[in-house]
């Protein structure tokens, strides 16, 4: 493709146009960059002094069950018998015989 010179003359001036609008786009890109920058490391920091409210509130009920096990436990242990040895009276003889539960027989 040939260049003519009237248009050889239009693009000359418009050169400097494109290198100065090409230099604003990255100058543009760059600030944007670190303006994105600056909001993640303030939010980070806002998320590292926060306290999430939903998380108090988990270890209350954790605390709260482990309490009411300690309790129950406290509770079986006064009257004689654990949960095992509960399930091990409903169980019945199954759990009885010594033999059971040994060994497994596969047939091809």
């Amino acid at each position: 493709m040939t260049v003519r010179t009237v248009d050889l003359q239009v693009l000359i001036p418009r050169s400097s146009e494109v290198a100065r609008v090409q230099h604003n786009q990255q100058q543009a890109n760059q600030n944007q960059q670190q303006e994105l920058t600056a909001q993640l490391l303030q939010q980070t920091v806002r998320n590292e002094n926060t306290i999430n409210p939903s998380l108090e509130g988990q270890k209350a009920l954790i605390r709260e069950r482990e309490e009411k096990g300690r309790k129950d436990k406290k509770r079986q242990a006064a009257a004689g018998k654990t949960e095992n040895e509960e399930n091990k009276l409903e169980q019945g003889p199954l759990w009885e015989s010594p033999g059971l539960g040994g060994r497994i027989d596969i047939k091809a």
